[in-house]
């Protein structure tokens, strides 16, 4: 095995080399060795207490885990001088940041490679005392504030601002004016309680240097602190380490997933739920799903953010319906903003509205033919765009999810057989090269051969690095290698999709795609690499880019006029929609502010003219509803927004902005404010008339009462009365009118109370169903004893209702099932629920008499009866209540029957109304 440090038997780019040590006595500093590559290859005791690792730790270590990303970017930029100095950001190995000045030496290359000596300065203090400098001296130290990377704030021993630099306020989306001198917890009362308000405290306290990392939710980001006190109060140097905290996730679960399903036998299930799980860590608003294809249909694999009623309602949607159905018929990415309204989902808004989903994107899981295996799903409960760091992140767990399929489906077919596993690797759109231990090639698949140019019988038995790996990659590949196979632990070569570059048969460096797996087969261990020659698709991207760019462009243009006054020259220019929104022609007439300000209307012209005066001194301005009287006379709204742009040192040299015709939307609003108007008028005028229809039906309700309880009390006196001389035929009359009687104050009643439905007082409140249900035993108490019947239920819950109205529909809804019956049968009465996000679904199942499906609808209906009254009584209105009641509510009732069988009525009542306790 080969190691960079051994490139002869006579020298080694180490410490004890008298070059190097020379360079190393005359620093006495955190001292590192490394090559272009990246990679550490030696270093000083310093170094390894700096960066907390062991010295041996820290040789098999590399520039990029020590550093930042942006010192990596200027090494590179500036590694051809000789000497080099600047500040960073360094990582300890418990993932501390701190501040480090860095210069670097490039040494005489006597190597193989370029050789550099690295010096690192931690000048964590040097920033406190600058800090304390610059609060003492604030003109001065303003300046230098002003000139820091690092957002920075100053507060007072009562937490008020004192200082806030520009960055600070961009940082809180806030000016420093809005700022200075307020009460920090005040201006930002989410803070308060959390760990960075004890930190502030712990600072000021104590009087000791604190440094955190903060979570702030309401704007999704992860900040630095590092608070240093003062007699005076506190100053703190904030960071945004969002993006830093991101990639540093996804590269841990990256690894973690891989070396979790490399080394154990656990169902795909399980790890897929991982991915996810640790996908929503990253991103906690995701909800995230992963569906597989079988017979162009779409079923639920693992899905443990989402409902599982939500998933049982989308298992079987086929391929082409929806936006993972298009996903995987087109293979391509599917981005819905709005699920309602996208053509593409709109026969699953209802479903997405009931779940609370409003935004969902699909990716297609490809295996290495191209074939769809699924779709990767990911659902937001708010109207969502894409974001870069989430499409990057999605896009880094698709290809991890795609590895682990890919690799799921290679290692079942190296079971199966070998001739199995030779026809996947001959078909496999991506070249797959194995190779053994010793690095020597054991497979070479035709897209191997396509790409690279040699035939698999030139290869077998060849060493992989004497093929396609360029010199720069050589002594990474013989290092991780080694590695693996000294300590069995994965390098950060393997389990990970790279991008970098390979020769070819003619020596020619092109980009790939490149991923490593280790595979254990019975008694034997070799690596199986997946490789995608991606040079088009490079290509191809930057292509996109410069399109997307150009389209961006072409937008802004054609959308809105521009408009521009150079501050130096004091010349104006105009672009051609600024003449055809004023009606202006551009050959005639001179581009300038009076010429503009003369269109304005009288009314508005002072009030611009104030606002263009302020612009020009720094003040940006946006006027949504200025008026300009083009020179055809006719009248236009418009939207004028203008900035002050300034060099380099700050001096004002054109004033910019953009003048959009609104006219049509400001008619819009004018006539949808009139409409407005006029609804509310018709809706007082409603309120009224149905005042006076419920006075009418309570007065008319009652004077009707008055005459029934009169013509009841005479007949009954005269059957009294003349009861021995009136015989059967007579008796029989007054039975029936009095019986008539009876009925129409029934009726009466009922529809009394329906007028009244949706009118009632009754306030919400905690009621426990199972309380409820007795309740209505207890009233129904004597036709259950007559009947023997039954009346069941099973732990109903605890909500936020009416009481009235709910105690109304249920005593109907029990009360008919007690009813309608067959002669000698014993009623039973099973009342159960379900819950959805949104409802409670309340059912109150009989084994009466059943309902024809062709009357469901019309036993709702008001007075309409199924029976004669000598078969069942009543009035044929307590289920037209149970209704009104119900929807007076939002909410819905059906009935499920069988004639003979029995009913079943099912309702629901919105969530919003009680919430479980």
């Amino acid at each position: 095995m080969r190691s960079p440090l051994n490139k002869s038997d006579h020298s080694s780019p180490s410490l004890s080399n008298e070059g190097i040590c020379r360079s190393i006595v005359e620093r006495s500093n955190a001292i590192l060795l490394t090559i272009a590559n990246g990679t550490i290859v030696d270093g000083n005791e310093n170094a390894a207490a700096m960066f907390g690792y062991a010295l041996e730790e820290l040789k098999s270590s590399t520039r990029q885990i020590l550093f930042e990303e942006n010192f990596e970017r200027v090494f590179q930029r500036a590694k051809c001088e000789e000497k080099y100095v600047i500040e960073s950001y360094a990582i300890r190995k418990n993932g501390d940041r701190f501040p480090c000045e860095v210069s670097w030496l490039t040494l005489e290359n006597v190597y193989a490679e370029d050789l550099f000596s690295i010096s690192v300065v931690d000048i964590s203090k040097r920033q406190m005392l600058e800090a304390e400098k610059i609060r003492n001296a604030e003109d001065r130290g303003r300046g230098l504030i002003e000139r820091v990377s690092d957002s920075f704030v100053s507060l007072d021993r009562n937490f008020r601002f004192t200082y806030v630099n520009k960055r600070g306020a961009e940082l809180a989306n806030r000016t420093v004016d809005s700022l200075l001198g307020k009460h920090m917890w005040e201006e930002f009362p989410d803070i308060v309680g959390s760990n960075i308000y004890f930190a502030y405290h712990k600072a000021m306290i104590e009087q000791v240097d604190v440094h955190t990392e903060f979570y702030y939710e309401p704007f999704n980001i992860w900040l630095e602190y590092h608070i240093y006190p003062s007699p005076d109060g506190v100053s703190a140097f904030i960071r945004n380490i969002t993006e830093t905290k991101r990639r540093k996730s996804i590269s841990e679960l990256e690894k973690n997933i891989f070396e979790f399903y490399t080394n154990s036998e656990t169902p795909i299930e399980e790890i897929l739920t991982l991915l996810l799980n640790g996908l929503q860590r990253i991103h906690p608003h995701m909800l995230c799903s992963i569906l597989k294809v079988k017979n162009d249909k779409l079923f639920t694999w693992v899905s443990p953010h989402l409902p599982s009623e939500f998933n049982q309602a989308i298992d079987g949607i086929p391929v082409g319906s929806g936006s993972c159905g298009v996903a995987a018929q087109t293979k391509r990415k599917v981005f819905v903003k709005d699920i309602v309204s996208d053509p593409i989902t709109k026969d699953y808004g209802t479903l997405a509205e009931q779940f609370q989903l409003k935004s969902c994107w699909s990716y297609p899981i490809l295996d290495i033919k191209q074939n769809v295996l699924g779709t990767f799903a990911i659902y937001y409960t708010t109207t969502h765009e894409v974001k870069p760091s989430e499409e990057d992140s999605i896009d880094k767990a698709s290809i991890i999810l795609k590895t682990i399929l890919i690799n799921k489906q290679a290692q079942d077919a190296v079971k199966k057989s070998e001739q199995t596993r030779r026809l996947i690797m001959n078909a496999a759109l991506d070249a797959i090269i194995c190779i053994d231990t010793a690095g020597q090639v054991t497979l070479w698949n035709p897209q191997a051969e396509k790409i690279f140019g040699w035939k698999e019988e030139e290869v077998l038995g060849i060493e992989i690095s004497d093929l396609i790996l360029p010199e720069n990659f050589r002594d990474r590949h013989f290092a991780g290698l080694g590695n693996y196979l000294r300590t069995a632990q994965s390098s950060s070569m393997l389990n990970k999709v790279m991008e970098v570059t390979a020769k070819n048969r003619q020596g020619i460096e092109f980009p790939i795609s490149l991923t490593i797996l280790p595979v254990k087969q019975d008694n034997s261990e070799f690596f199986c690499a997946f490789i995608e020659d991606i040079s088009e698709k490079k290509e191809a991207q930057s292509q996109l880019q410069k399109a997307h760019t150009q389209l961006l462009s072409a937008q802004q243009i054609a959308k809105l006029g521009y408009w521009e006054l150079d501050l130096i020259g004091n010349a104006n220019y105009w672009s051609t929609q600024i003449y055809e929104i004023c009606g202006l022609d551009k050959k005639a007439n001179v581009a300038s502010i009076q010429e503009f300000a003369d269109l304005i209307h009288p009314d508005d012209r002072q009030e611009f003219l104030e606002n263009h005066r302020a612009a020009l001194q720094g003040i940006p301005f946006l006027k949504p509803d200025y008026r300009l009287i083009r020179k055809d006379g006719d009248l236009r709204y418009i939207l004028i927004e203008a900035s002050r742009v300034c060099d380099d040192k700050g001096t004002p040299i054109r004033l910019q902005g953009t003048l959009q015709d609104i006219t049509r939307l400001k008619k819009n609003e004018l006539a949808l404010i009139e409409l407005n108007n006029e609804l509310n008028k018709r809706a007082m005028e409603l309120a009224k008339s149905n005042a006076e229809l419920e006075q009418f039906a309570y007065i008319t309700s009652h004077d009707l009462q008055e005459p029934l309880r009169m013509v009841t009390s005479f007949l009954t006196q005269i059957e009294k009365k003349y009861n021995d001389i009136l015989d059967e035929k007579g008796r029989q009359y007054i039975h029936f009118a009095v019986d008539g009687a009876a009925r129409m104050k029934r009726i009466i009643l009922d529809l009394l109370e329906y007028s009244r439905v949706g009118k009632s007082d009754s306030a919400v409140q905690k009621i426990d169903m199972n309380e409820l249900l007795k309740e209505i035993v207890q009233l129904n108490q004597t036709t259950i004893e007559e009947k023997n019947a039954e009346v069941i239920w099973h732990d109903l819950p605890v909500i936020q209702f009416s009481k009235t109205p709910l105690q109304q529909v249920l005593h109907n809804l029990v009360g008919n099932g007690l009813k309608y019956q067959r002669p000698g049968q014993r009623p039973r009465v099973e009342i159960r629920f379900t819950e959805t996000l949104s409802h409670w679904q309340f059912s109150i199942a009989d084994n009466g008499i059943g309902i024809d499906p062709k009357n469901f609808d019309a036993v709702f209906v008001l007075f309409k009866r199924l029976h004669n009254r000598d078969e069942f009584s009543g009035t044929g209105l307590g289920l037209a209540i149970c209704k009104k009641i119900v929807e007076s509510y939002q909410g819905k009732i059906w009935v499920d029957s069988s004639p003979g069988v029995g009913s079943t009525f099912h309702f629901t009542i919105p969530k919003h109304f009680g919430n479980l306790y």
